[in-house]
C-alpha cells in the first residue's frame, strides 16, 4: 500500500505540462503480472490528447526517479493508446547479488472501450521479456497547486 500513496503523491507532482486543460489521468492496477518481473502493481499516466504529451509513473520509474517522466505518444486512434519509454541504470537482484542493469524498455497500451491496459517489459541488453495486463480507470488530471 505504501507504493500506491507513492505513485500518487509522484502523480501529483508531475508538473504542469500533462496536466493543462483536457489532460487524462489514467490508473491502472495491473493484475496479471510476472512476479519476478521490473513491473509493478500500479501505474499511472497522464496524458493529453490535445498536446500530445505524456507523463508516467510506475513501482520502476519511482524507484529510479523519484518521480514521473516524459514517456512518448506511439499511437493514439479510435481504438487504442500506446505509449513508450526506457528507464535507464535500474538497480536489481540476481540470485541474491546487487546490479545494474542498463535500462528497462516499457510499452503499455490502453484499449480505449474496455480501458483495458497491456504492457511489454524488456531490459536491454538481454533476450528475456515480461509482459502483464489489467485495468485502468481515467478522471481529469488536475495538477497539484504549488
Amino acid at each position: 500500500m505504501y507504493l500506491g500513496r507513492l505513485l500518487i503523491a509522484a502523480t501529483l507532482m508531475m508538473g504542469a505540462t500533462a496536466a493543462q486543460a483536457g489532460a487524462t489521468l489514467y490508473k491502472c492496477k495491473l493484475t496479471n503480472r510476472y512476479s519476478r518481473s521490473f513491473m509493478s502493481k500500479t501505474l499511472e499516466i497522464a496524458y493529453n490528447a490535445q498536446t500530445g504529451e505524456a507523463k508516467a509513473v510506475d513501482g520502476l520509474i519511482w524507484q529510479t526517479y523519484g518521480k514521473g517522466i516524459p514517456v512518448k505518444l506511439v499511437v493514439d486512434n479510435p481504438a487504442r493508446i500506446t505509449f513508450r519509454w526506457e528507464v535507464k541504470n535500474v538497480k536489481g537482484r540476481s540470485r541474491g547479488v546487487a546490479n545494474t542493469i542498463p535500462g528497462v524498455s516499457e510499452s503499455v497500451t490502453l484499449l480505449k472501450d474496455t480501458m483495458d491496459v497491456q504492457v511489454q517489459q524488456m531490459p536491454l541488453g538481454y533476450d528475456n521479456s515480461f509482459s502483464g495486463s489489467g485495468h485502468c480507470t481515467a478522471q481529469p488530471y488536475i495538477a497539484r497547486r504549488k
